[in-house]
């Protein structure tokens, strides 16, 4: 029942004209009612005894939509994930005190840049309606985009277009769905054959570009020149840090083998979606360079007598000794 609602009408004695004396407010009234007031009148006369009889006047209030829509917060923060089509990503609230106007409609005004829909829901726990926010169903955001943070102004408008608005700002999170990248795709190092096995080469270097990632190295092959000829063949190690060493149990010689080209790959450990590994492999070109690291030697011959007379001049060649080495030319003087 309206709280005390006869306090609203007054009745005039003699000719029974009721009038409202007080402002009438629908919302403040119990729903369950729709509006309804009913006030019992009795009338009596003058007779002796006086004589009454009671009638039950209905008075039906009616809505007028004189309520603007109010969202539960002042500010929205949410969530959501990159790169998935047609998510749902949070809701909004809003009440509107009206009891017949009271159904609300919400849209985005501006800072989806066409990337959110919104759509309207009565909230089934009571208390007004839900502005459902999704990612719509043909966009895949992505976090390493400039938008990583969207500022929605969303509006809540009644039936009788009386609006409010709300700021929500949403958050793309990172997924882990890009691959590893090989920069430069291609390394050129120069060691010389004498460094200590266990020594550092090169180094392989990649790039991810999502935010959180542990990139592994991989070894897939291992080719050098050999006397001539491309061959496969051992002798380097590459770490799982992309750190390219000399065996230790191995030693280089550039009259054996000159060039080594080492393939690799990068992985991704942190991959939550797509190929968690490199497009292309990695190659490092190892370009081993020679050290005059042998002594000329002596051809020994026995037929080699010389006989040299003591009239012979100042200069004059006698004899001719050979030598041999297994170095390059720049070192054969």
């Amino acid at each position: 029942m309206y709280y005390e609602a006869f306090r609203n009408f007054t009745i005039d004695p003699d000719t029974g004209v009721l009038r409202i004396v007080g402002e009438l407010d629908r919302e403040a009234m119990d729903p369950e009612l729709k509006g309804i007031i009913e006030l019992n009148v009795t009338a009596t006369d003058k007779g002796a005894p006086p004589l009454s009889t009671a009638v039950t006047v209905t008075i039906v209030v009616e809505d007028v939509d004189d309520n603007t829509p109010v969202f539960k917060d002042s500010s929205y923060k949410l969530n959501v994930k990159e790169g998935e089509k047609g998510v749902f990503v949070g809701s909004v609230q809003a009440e509107d005190m009206d009891q017949e106007f009271d159904r609300i409609s919400f849209s985005i005004l501006e800072g989806s840049f066409g990337s959110f829909i919104i759509r309207s829901y009565e909230d089934e726990r009571g208390g007004g309606y839900l502005g459902n926010i999704t990612v719509d169903p043909d966009i895949e955001l992505d976090y390493e985009s400039e938008n990583k943070v969207f500022t929605l102004k969303v509006e809540a408008a009644d039936l009788g277009q009386h609006s409010s608005e709300v700021t929500v700002k949403v958050f793309v999170l990172d997924v882990n769905d890009e691959r590893p990248v090989f920069e430069p795709p291609t390394v050129t190092v120069t060691v010389k054959e004498d460094i200590a096995p266990g020594s550092l080469v090169g180094r392989f270097t990649a790039k991810d570009r999502d935010g959180n990632h542990s990139l592994v190295y991989r070894l897939e092959s291992l080719q050098c020149r050999c006397n001539g000829s491309i061959e496969a063949c051992g002798g380097f190690v590459l770490e799982p840090t992309g750190e390219v060493r000399l065996d230790l149990e191995h030693t280089l010689d550039y009259d054996q083998c000159d060039q080594v080209w080492m393939e690799a790959q990068v992985v991704d450990e942190y991959t939550e979606k797509g190929e968690n590994n490199s497009a292309t492999a990695g190659l490092m070109e190892i370009n081993i360079e020679d050290v005059n690291d042998n002594a000329p030697q002596f051809i020994v011959s026995d037929s080699v007598f010389v006989v040299v007379s003591e009239r012979a001049s100042k200069g004059m060649p006698v004899a001719r000794v050979t030598v041999s080495t297994d170095m390059m030319s720049e070192w054969e003087e």
